[in-house]
């Protein structure tokens, strides 16, 4: 923001069309009965303001404004012949040794605001850059507290800085790009798995296998499960149905849970204990509660502090013996923010730091198999 100058009261501003420097000396017919002292401070637009020594028989040659101070003899009865020494032109009159005038006060007071201003600017854009790079490294060191230096690495600031720091109807953007995103997904399995619906049964079928292994005897039970970032229910019908007696889903989206009551789960809807209507990072699950909490591809959309946040609630919400298990895209290398979707990738130590500070660890982990090339890696991990 650029500083301004309030400017001096009206009082205090002299209209500078010409000043007159010194003594006014003018003849009338006769001799005069006093001198002309005085600058004359403005222009005059007729006759003089003050009276003169008697009749006056030529025009001026520069008005004068000032009184003078001899006596008058009668009233004016035209303009005045003495001429002024001052220039009536609107510049300042020339020193007799030649030097340069001092400039008028409306122009100091111009060149002080110029001065000013240029001095406030170029603060004002150090302020701004030191302000940006501040609240960036700030937003980033808490929010992606894992992930921050990798982010800085491969994506530029310009982008970087907006989707972190930045909020958009009091919600921070890197949510408000995602809900917006998600609001134009079809409910359906397309949209749940984009250009990959064709992976859909290779997934599940390993999704089943995986927590086959922390059900039973000494396990976890089979009692609830609750299925965060559920979508329409794509894992819930075809991995938890078949395993628990009752299930919860989480999502953000309303459409695709009306979706998945009203049409996709069909008879299983009946099963379904609470739709939970939440972004994870606003949602805390009843505590003791869960035999297996189901994360698939909603881990990237919080960020590090976020992610930590809830890994640490779902520790509490579950029932003993239960397990939390998590499966999302792995960076292959440091860390990738998709600024479409407001998605974050992970590689694989990272993932395990935030899970580190939520208070869990990894008992078991495996990498999904089957996927084509292009497809990011995806792991499963199991947490306690």
């Amino acid at each position: 923001m650029e500083a301004s100058v309030d400017p001096p009261p009206d009082s205090a501003l002299i209209p500078m069309k010409g000043l007159t420097n010194g003594l006014t000396h003018g003849l009338t017919n006769g001799t005069t009965n006093g001198t002309t002292n005085g600058t004359t401070n403005g222009t005059t637009t007729g006759p003089t303001t003050g009276p003169t020594t008697g009749p006056t028989t030529g025009p001026t040659t520069g008005p004068t404004t000032g009184p003078t101070t001899g006596p008058t003899t009668g009233p004016t009865t035209g303009p005045t012949t003495g001429p002024t020494t001052g220039a009536a032109s609107g510049q300042p009159e020339e020193h007799d040794d030649g030097s340069a005038p001092a400039p008028n006060l409306q122009t100091q007071y111009k060149m002080i605001h110029q001065a000013f201003s240029d001095k406030w600017k170029q603060t004002d854009d150090s302020m701004c850059r030191h302000s940006m790079s501040f609240h960036l490294h700030h937003a980033l060191q808490k929010d992606f507290f894992a992930s921050f230096l990798y982010l800085l690495e491969k994506t530029p600031v310009v982008k970087l800085f907006p989707v972190t720091c930045e909020y958009i109807k009091g919600e921070k953007q890197f949510y408000y790009r995602a809900q917006k995103f998600y609001e134009d997904v079809e409910p359906s399995e397309e949209g749940m798995l984009g250009d990959f619906v064709e992976i859909s049964d290779v997934d599940l079928d390993q999704s089943r296998r995986f927590l086959s292994r922390f059900i039973g005897p000494g396990k976890a039970g089979t009692s609830c499960a609750l299925d965060c970032g559920s979508g329409i229910g794509r894992v819930s019908k075809g991995v938890l149905f078949p395993v628990f007696e009752r299930l919860e889903l989480a999502d953000m989206m309303e459409h695709f849970l009306l979706h998945a009551h009203e049409e996709y789960l069909g008879d299983d809807a009946d099963r379904v204990e609470t739709y939970y209507c939440y972004s994870l990072q606003e949602f805390t699950p009843p505590k003791n509660k869960y035999d297996v909490i189901w994360m698939q591809w909603v881990a990237c959309h919080l960020t590090d502090h976020d992610l930590a946040t809830f890994l640490a609630k779902c520790k509490r919400a579950l029932r003993p013996n239960g397990v939390v298990i998590l499966k999302d895209n792995m960076a292959r290398n440091g860390c990738k923010m998709d600024l479409v979707d407001s998605s974050i990738s992970r590689h694989l130590d990272v993932m395990r730091t935030i899970i580190h500070k939520a208070g869990l660890e990894v008992v078991a982990l495996e990498k999904q198999e089957g996927f084509p090339d292009v497809i990011m890696p995806v792991w499963m991990l199991a947490l306690r």
